[in-house]
């Protein structure tokens, strides 16, 4: 079962206008894709404007772009916590990943292995 933190409720919640977003397995997704709020939300600070995230995205309308990118700005508090929770998720799930299998990562494994080659 997965649950979602509190700023991801309220995320959801924010009916003051339309946004796009969805809930699916603890994750919020945009426009009912597959595309992580985390990623608009990130390409969106890194500077891209939302004609770029479509090109990036184009499953996602440019509307549903739109609109996330305005609940972000409205909610930036509520926003800002549900990514650094999922940042939080992230780094715990590598840490057991790490733990668990004790291997390098596939890229370095996968250089070694052409470096042996030669």
């Amino acid at each position: 079962m997965y649950t979602i933190g509190m700023a991801a409720q309220r995320i959801l919640e924010a009916e003051a206008w339309h946004h796009p977003l969805t809930e699916m397995h603890g994750v919020l997704r945009v426009g009912g894709t597959r595309l992580t709020l985390d990623l608009l939300v990130h390409a969106y600070q890194d500077g891209l404007t939302a004609e770029e995230i479509h090109i990036q995205y184009p499953s996602v309308s440019l509307s549903d772009i739109y609109s996330t990118i305005l609940l972000y700005i409205n909610c930036k508090t509520d926003v800002d916590a549900y990514l650094a929770s999922r940042e939080c998720e992230r780094r715990e799930a590598e840490v057991e990943i790490r733990k668990r299998y004790g291997k390098p990562n596939l890229r370095e494994r996968l250089l070694g292995r052409k470096g042996e080659r030669g």
